[in-house]
């Protein structure tokens, strides 16, 4: 699902697998050097759904992101995890209530700490709402926000801006319509107000995965989107 380049050569992939008649999906990660060649690798979850979204390179080890069905408060919940170099786990969290959460991307934050975005069913004002989750560099939790309507809105990938904020893309679906737009939106520096600065709505097809190049936002008025 995500695959990383790492800073001693090679590769980190994050996502799951399941067996061949569709059984219950394991969260898996895997190490393999520049030719291919698999290190090592290591399977994670309990009894239920369990999957991994993201994985980034971290002091000490990887900070792994995704959503887990054997542990926490709900349905599915975000779920945060910190393994060594060698994929043994450190610690791991879950954050969430009674409905579901999918946690599609953890960035490493300026102060040490992480944020992830994704989806909730649990909070918020629609059927889902963008969520965003900040932690500490333990994976204690900060603040959470969510952002969106009444219809479908989940957040794919964020960066954090040079001023301290965050800009993050996504999808919306409009209540009571099929159709999925393309959700942009740009928030200011934790306690800042407005804490929103701009949100951009527009008829594009929804992003499988997008990320985000921020060039000029300071000296010129403008951005870059790349979405792949």
């Amino acid at each position: 699902w995500y695959v990383q380049e790492t800073g001693e050569g090679g590769f980190i992939l994050a996502g799951y697998r399941t067996g061949s008649l569709g059984e219950l999906a394991d969260a898996w990660l895997i190490r393999i050097d520049e030719e291919g060649e698999i290190l090592w690798s290591a399977i994670y979850g309990g009894e239920d759904d369990d999957w991994l979204f993201s994985v980034q390179e971290a002091q000490g080890g990887y900070i792994l992101a995704g959503s887990t069905g054997s542990y926490g408060a709900g349905d599915y919940d975000y779920w945060l995890m910190k393994v060594d170099e060698e994929g043994r786990i450190l610690w791991n969290r879950t954050y969430g209530g009674p409905g579901r959460e999918i946690a599609w991307e953890v960035t490493r934050t300026r102060d040490g700490g992480y944020i992830l975005i994704g989806g909730t069913t649990s909070y918020g004002a629609g059927e889902w709402d963008v969520w965003l989750l900040k932690t500490d560099g333990e994976g204690e939790p900060q603040w959470n926000e969510t952002y969106g309507g009444g219809g479908r809105d989940r957040g794919w990938s964020l960066q954090q801006t040079r001023d301290g904020g965050y800009i993050l893309v996504g999808y919306t679906t409009p209540t009571g319509e099929r159709h999925w737009d393309m959700l942009l939106i740009k928030l200011a520096p934790k306690g800042m107000r407005p804490p929103m600065r701009w949100i951009i709505y527009t008829s594009l097809a929804a992003l499988s995965a997008a990320s985000i190049t921020l060039f000029t936002l300071y000296r010129r008025r403008g951005t870059s989107i790349r979405a792949r």
